[in-house]
């Protein structure tokens, strides 16, 4: 290898590694944070969120959960946040209801709860499916 060769190996190897030392001091982007337990709390008791008492009727749930639903497209949470404020929001009976439901399960189950889990559990108290099927079929015999 000649003495011209052997500079310039050397002067692109030096480049390198200064390139390299070089994308190593930038500083990586900031990653997506979610906002903290505390915060999304605020931010939706801040929107006013309606209460739930287990009172009767296949509209009043779905358009309590309806309205939950609006506040959290606002806030930007994860399931289990959903569910810890939404349960919040249950008073009287529906509450001694849910109280009991969570105690059927373990913390990490608790935890892991999704926000359709949730609201399949709470439907499935206020408006079984057997009488949201009965519902269907009144409203396709309808004429």
């Amino acid at each position: 290898m000649s003495r011209a060769n052997q500079n310039n190996l050397i002067r692109d190897l030096l480049q390198a590694v200064q390139d390299l030392g070089r994308l190593n001091q930038k500083t990586p982007p900031a990653p997506i944070t979610l906002p903290t337990h505390a915060l999304v709390v605020e931010l939706f008791q801040r929107h006013k969120p309606p209460t739930f008492d287990g009172a009767p009727g296949p509209r009043v749930i779905e358009g309590w959960l309806r309205k939950l639903e609006r506040i959290f497209r606002l806030i930007n949470c994860t399931d289990a946040q959903k569910v810890q404020c939404a349960e919040f929001m249950f008073i009287g009976d529906e509450s001694y209801w849910w109280d009991s439901m969570s105690q059927t399960r373990i913390p990490e189950q608790q935890l892991a709860l999704t926000w359709e889990q949730f609201k399949e559990e709470v439907m499935d108290k206020n408006f079984p499916q057997s009488l949201r099927d009965f519902k269907e079929s009144e409203f396709l015999q309808l004429k």
